[in-house]
């Protein structure tokens, strides 16, 4: 094996491996659910926590510079213009989706989300922080930056279009399996967005576009459920 594709065989173990077994192992034994400080501050703590040690991988395990997850040409202004359009793609399919989705969804409810909504009505304060540092680095950055570091290390592990196609095929697998609490509407949904990205990403070699559009249509859904829960529609 090549010395750098050992060494992002290594980075994807040390950066990918610990936090989403830690997530997955306590979204399976937690006997009790989250408070509403622990959703707003596990995002944001570990999440960006996370994300500092995959970049600190990219850099002086693979030896690589960071700009390698976002090696495309680009400019601010077009990147928001992507994040835009992807966020509004995701708007459409999920309307489109939802007689599907209410249908899986009709035995599941996700509970951490109700304690988050109510808990944003009753301290509308902490909407600054959610819809703030917590969506666009705990939650957007940190999976975004997650799935970049996916795709580009098990591209440079495997070049080649078969090694892309396998990249945005473990990619999708991985989103779907981390909302896996959220019942099958949240691995369907996840997992065609996620599906979406990694095609983007592969195509456009863009991060900021993801970041956006993930952080813009988080901000509608939580929007929408404040609204609802609210009386607001």
């Amino acid at each position: 094996m090549r010395p750098s594709a050992a060494r992002n065989l290594v980075a994807l173990g040390l950066g990918l491996l610990p936090p989403y077994a830690v997530v997955l192992f306590v979204r399976v034994t937690q006997g009790r659910l989250f408070t509403l400080a622990e959703l707003v501050l596990y995002p944001l703590v570990i999440g960006t926590g996370c994300m500092l040690v995959m970049l600190g991988l990219v850099r002086f395990v693979c030896r690589e510079p960071l700009s390698v997850l976002s090696p495309g040409a680009g400019s601010w202004r077009r990147d928001v213009l992507a994040g835009v359009i992807l966020a509004v793609a995701f708007v459409v399919f999920m309307l489109a989706a939802q007689p599907l989705l209410a249908r899986l969804s009709v035995h599941h409810r996700n509970p951490d989300a109700m304690t988050l909504i109510v808990g944003l009505l009753e301290h509308p304060w902490l909407m600054l922080v959610w819809f703030g540092p917590v969506l666009w680095i705990g939650v957007a950055g940190f999976e975004e930056v997650s799935r970049v570091f996916l795709l580009t290390r098990l591209m440079e592990v495997w070049p080649g279009d078969a090694g892309r196609v396998g990249a945005v095929v473990a990619a999708t697998v991985m989103a779907g399996l981390t909302h896996a609490y959220q019942g099958p509407a949240g691995v369907v949904t996840t997992g065609a967005m996620g599906l979406a990205c990694s095609v983007f990403f592969v195509r456009r070699g863009r991060l900021w576009p993801l970041v956006i559009a993930h952080a813009l249509y988080d901000a509608w859904s939580i929007g929408m459920a404040l609204a609802s829960v609210a009386g607001w529609i």
